[in-house]
């Protein structure tokens, strides 16, 4: 586990950024702050034994979550952390302000695709990890849905 530098702010807390037309939510598992005033954003991942830097700034998650907690902290450095649980092993990322700026565009791009599109021919289909999925009532909405 990640030696505690800073102070913890946030544990399990959820963020939201209201978008042209749509919500960004996401849960980051905590978040540190610095004695310089930096936020950590911590994710723990359970199942990896060892983690990168590119590991960090490729992760549309980390990505989405540090873009989520800079909206709420506009003036303070926001970096992300991936900690293997099973080794300890931990790797960062700062996203830089012009990332920050573009990955803006490109959630809101994907968003307006999404909610443009029809998906009258998708059908959702129960699947062993339904029950831990934070869509699962939007999925029960649809008339064909099958209970596992």
């Amino acid at each position: 586990v990640k030696p505690k530098i800073g102070n913890t702010v946030y544990i399990e807390r959820l963020f939201t950024h209201k978008m042209r037309g749509f919500k960004l939510v996401g849960r980051v598992d905590r978040v540190d702050e610095h004695p310089d005033g930096t936020l950590e954003i911590i994710d723990y991942k359970t199942g990896r034994e060892s983690v990168r830097e590119e590991d960090v700034s490729t992760d549309i998650a980390m990505a989405t979550y540090q873009f989520l907690v800079k909206q709420r902290h506009p003036d303070q450095r926001v970096m992300a952390t991936i900690v293997a649980l099973k080794t300890g092993k931990s790797a960062s990322w700062e996203m830089p302000g012009v990332e920050m700026e573009q990955f803006e565009k490109d959630l809101q791009a994907l968003g307006d695709e999404i909610l443009s599109e029809e998906y009258h021919e998708l059908t959702p289909k129960f699947k062993v990890i339904c029950p831990h999925c934070d869509f699962i009532p939007l999925c029960r909405k649809h008339e064909d849905f099958l209970e596992g």
